[in-house]
């Protein structure tokens, strides 16, 4: 018998092919590699049954002066906070989203749809709003409702429960609302014209190309702590504050600027606009520790600055030391802290090396990672392009470039790990995920729905949300299984051969060395003449805990294994696995 030891390399090998790969990995998923060696990733499941409304874009964890643990999650449409085992729906209203209108409903007979009458009230298609106490003609108007129509800029639709019993114009007496937050896009699109997505969209009067309309962005959205408390902006609007001693949500104040791609807070406590007023390289800050005051004066830091480098400003991550970095979609920026007239200094940090999405990247211990339209960077204090010559052309030439703003990055402090879960060519949503390495510099890459995650300390594992289906929030790294099912993860090897292939190979078994494995393992072998060649599959073989030897007895000139685990609570981490293998020929 002779034993051969399978010395494979970390990580998956994608962009070379097949052969040239000898010695690595070559496909995967649901596979993370530790101190050098391939093992199945970590479980996930349900933090709670509730559901999210929307997609989400946004988790952020955090404890309160008082040692509680909450959870904040944005989506397209509303915002939650988890809180004691329970996830509260906490969606602020918009600024000057409340009042009382008079006589202002409208009722068909036999019909559900309700007309109501606001002059310039400044709504969408599938916005939220609250309606107060009136009972008209059958129909009852009290809680939420989703706008169904708009009619014009005075005049919105909404669906009740029940059909009007009579017509009517001009009726309710006195109705109360309260127009949440705006509703965003869950995907990007292009409009082509009068009558094609939805109303209060884009510029009025502005004409379109024919042929390439406009492209409506989708919603993301940014959060970061003051204090004890929380600031959160959905792009294209302000920013909201959460007061966490009082668990309510509104506007933080009449004077912050609108219609922002997003915000950060500094060390220092200014909060930061970026994108901010609608100018898209405009970023303006608060006075320190008030960000209800952004005039600036002798009498206080607030100011803004209009960057040079780029054509929008994406996104922003505080590093540890106060610094924070600026992505415009082509510029690296760092924004640094004077404590003179000037408040905030920004330098140029890199060039050509864009953030692709709003939360493409993160922050490790004073670096930072992030994903342009092309490859990865890193910054240690200067910019540089990782090496991701493995695995670069599999993720940018199989990507849905229109929805590139779902990109988004996580960190997994439990494994040195960084994420980035990203939309295939042919999927609307991310479909597909890349994971960095930190320690050994690999990459493995894989499938999953995930549309926001969050790695905190004051939760004992990483969160994340799917868009997919029903939404809901996940806690991972945690069991073996995908929410209650068999979570199926495999890793296969490059083809190997006998003196690169010149002579026929006869294989005899195999000997398996796996730790922590719960479950059988299926090894399967691809065997082939050359690379064009068909080839034959043999197996699978069923490697339990108390198998010492897959025996085999097959010719080949190159051959590739598969190792599968897809049972309930399986598990696996690969040792030191060998194949009993010889030249052809050679007596047994």
């Amino acid at each position: 018998m002779t034993l051969q030891p399978l010395q494979i390399a970390p990580g998956i090998v994608k962009d070379e092919t097949d052969y040239s790969s000898e010695g690595r990995y070559i496909d995967g998923d649901k596979i993370r590699f530790k101190s050098g060696l391939p093992q199945k990733i970590g479980g996930w499941s349900k933090l709670t049954t509730q559901t999210l409304t929307g997609a989400p874009r946004s988790l952020h964890a955090w404890s309160t002066n008082d040692q509680v643990d909450l959870i904040a999650a944005g989506t397209t449409e509303r915002f939650y906070v988890y809180k004691d085992g329970y996830l509260n729906d906490r969606t602020p209203y918009r600024y000057q989203g409340t009042g009382t209108l008079t006589n202002a409903i409208t009722t068909t007979l036999g019909s559900n749809v309700v007309g109501i009458n606001h002059v310039t009230n400044g709504l969408a298609e599938n916005d939220w709003v609250k309606l107060y106490n009136v009972t008209i003609n059958n129909i009852t108007l009290n809680g939420d409702f989703q706008v169904s129509t708009v009619v014009d800029a005075n005049n919105y639709t909404v669906t009740a429960s029940t059909n009007a019993d009579a017509s009517a114009t001009g009726v309710g007496g006195s109705l109360s609302y309260g127009y949440y937050m705006k509703v965003g896009n869950e995907s990007s699109f292009a409009s082509f014209g009068y009558g094609t997505g939805t109303w209060n969209q884009g510029t009025y009067g502005t004409p379109r190309t024919g042929g390439t309309g406009i492209t409506l962005s989708l919603r993301t959205m940014t959060m970061d702590n003051w204090g004890e408390d929380l600031v959160f902006c959905p792009s294209g609007d302000r920013p909201y504050y959460y007061d966490s001693s009082t668990d309510t949500s509104q506007i933080v104040s009449a004077n912050t600027p609108d219609n922002n791609q997003g915000i950060v807070v500094s060390e220092q406590r200014h909060l930061i606009c970026f994108g901010a007023d609608g100018d898209p390289m405009k970023v303006a800050w608060s006075d320190q520790e008030d960000f209800t005051q952004w005039t600036p004066a002798t009498s206080n830091d607030a100011g803004s600055n209009l960057l040079s480098g780029g054509t929008i400003m994406i996104g922003a991550k505080r590093l540890r030391g106060g610094n924070i970095l600026l992505w415009s979609d082509t510029t690296a920026f760092l924004m640094q802290f004077t404590a003179d007239t000037l408040v905030f200094n920004f330098n140029i940090v890199g060039t050509n090396c864009g953030l692709i999405a709003p939360k493409a990247s993160v922050e490790v211990g004073g670096l930072s990672f992030w994903m342009t339209k092309q490859n990865f960077f890193m910054y240690d204090g200067y910019s540089k392009k990782l090496d991701s010559s493995a695995i670069e052309k599999h993720v940018f030439n199989d990507f849905n470039f229109d929805q590139r703003s779902k990109v988004f990055a996580a960190h997994n402090s439990k494994f040195d790990e960084v994420w980035w879960f990203y939309p295939s060519a042919s999927s609307q949503t991310n479909d597909r995920y890349v994971i960095y390495n930190m320690k050994d510099q690999s990459w493995s890459t894989g499938t999953m729905d995930r549309s926001a995650w969050i790695d905190s300390p004051t939760w004992p594992n990483p969160l994340a949300s799917n868009e997919v289906g029903t939404r809901y929030i996940y806690q991972h790294e945690l069991g073996t299984d995908d929410d209650g099912s068999a979570m199926d993860s495999f890793i296969t090897t490059a083809p190997l051969d006998i003196a690169d292939g010149d002579q026929i190979a006869d294989l005899f078994g195999w000997v398996p060395d796996f730790e922590d494995q719960v479950g059988d393992v299926n090894l399967t072998v691809e065997l082939k003449d050359k690379p064009n060649s068909t080839s034959e599959t043999i197996g699978p073989y069923a490697i339990s805990t108390t198998t010492e030897k897959v025996d085999m007895r097959n010719s080949a000139r190159t051959m590739s294994f598969k190792m599968r685990s897809n049972v309930l609570s399986g598990h696996f981490r690969m040792g030191k696995n060998r194949i009993d293998i010889a030249p052809a020929g050679r007596r047994r």
